[in-house]
């Protein structure tokens, strides 16, 4: 099979599609220049059916979006990971309500349909409900039109930011021995209300500070203080990239019940994994996660790193009925 350019790719869509295709190039070419459209050709033997990859190289690396042509109708079909499904979901209601009820569809898991069972699905804990998605879902615009072209720009600028996505965020087939090889089990406890210091990160008797501060970046933790460890709360913000500019205010750690897992090896497992397998384990034992209020802020967990006998130790509560 020969090779084929950016041209003929557009010269298969319609007049209307041509102008979205176009559309999309010269923003990505203009604000991501570092991706092309590679990889064209043709999807079938009567060169009906068209498609082209947004990469840094060709054939290779997860690409911005791909496009497809079918009959001179323009489709756009992204592939989220973690971290970009997490914002898209938190953001969903700055989208139009199309674009909006399509995320929704797609991202459900499509292994059990958001029934359950399947070793790959992740949650989001999002307006107060828990939500079941796909490890990475396959979001697919079909015959894009003008009336789309607002949200497909937003979402290729969403989706340029969290391409550096650590891969050991993702779920696999390993997803669950490696838990198990670091996490003692998840168990209800019941918190009373423990106030706490404003210590900060200087504080090596707990965690390594340097470590801690870059890790509690990349998973979007908040420090909340200092009372038998270092407490994190999980930001919704930190996830839109806002940062810390809505202070929760909160200086203490709210009673309640919590379904808690203690990690042995905290650093070198992401919290998003121990999210993942302790809600898990919250619904297969009929409860539900409880929604977490601080102040205006709702919050789906808290994070505490410490020391017991010389080795770190984290722990993570997720708040349950």
């Amino acid at each position: 099979m020969g090779e084929y350019g950016y041209n003929v790719f557009l010269a298969s869509l319609d007049e209307g599609s041509r102008h979205m295709a176009e559309t999309l190039n010269n923003h990505i070419s203009l604000n991501y220049p570092a991706y092309k459209p590679f990889d064209v050709k043709p999807k079938s033997r009567d060169c009906e059916e068209w498609v082209l990859n947004y990469r840094k190289k060709p054939k290779t690396g997860k690409p911005i979006c791909n496009l497809y042509s079918k009959g001179g109708r323009l489709s756009v079909h992204f592939v989220f990971l973690t971290s970009m499904t997490h914002e898209v979901l938190l953001r969903q209601n700055e989208f139009g309500e199309k674009t909006r009820r399509l995320i929704l569809a797609q991202s459900v898991c499509r292994y059990c349909k958001g029934e359950g069972g399947c070793p790959w699905r992740q949650y989001f804990f999002i307006n107060g409900e828990t939500l079941m998605t796909c490890p990475y879902p396959y979001v697919l615009f079909e015959n894009a039109g003008d009336g789309d072209t607002k949200d497909l720009l937003r979402l290729i600028d969403l989706q340029t930011r969290h391409m550096t996505q650590d891969a050991k965020d993702i779920k696999g087939s390993g997803y669950d021995e490696i838990m198990k090889s670091c996490c003692d089990g998840v168990r209800v406890t019941h918190l009373r209300q423990i106030d706490l210091a404003g210590d900060g990160y200087a504080a090596p008797e707990f965690c390594n500070p340097k470590r801690m501060d870059r890790y509690a970046a990349k998973y979007n933790l908040v420090l909340l203080g200092a009372g038998g460890g270092l407490w994190f709360y999980h930001s919704d913000d930190a996830v839109c990239g806002i940062g810390e500019s809505d202070d929760s205010g909160q200086t203490c750690v709210p009673q309640g019940a919590y379904a808690a897992a203690e990690i042995t090896k905290p650093l070198a497992v992401s919290a998003v994994r121990v999210w993942n397998h302790t809600v898990k384990w919250i619904l297969e034992n009929q409860n539900a996660v409880r929604k977490l209020e601080f102040n205006h802020l709702t919050i789906p967990y808290l994070a505490r790193f410490y020391k017991e006998n010389g080795n770190e130790r984290m722990t993570v509560y997720v708040p349950v009925e």
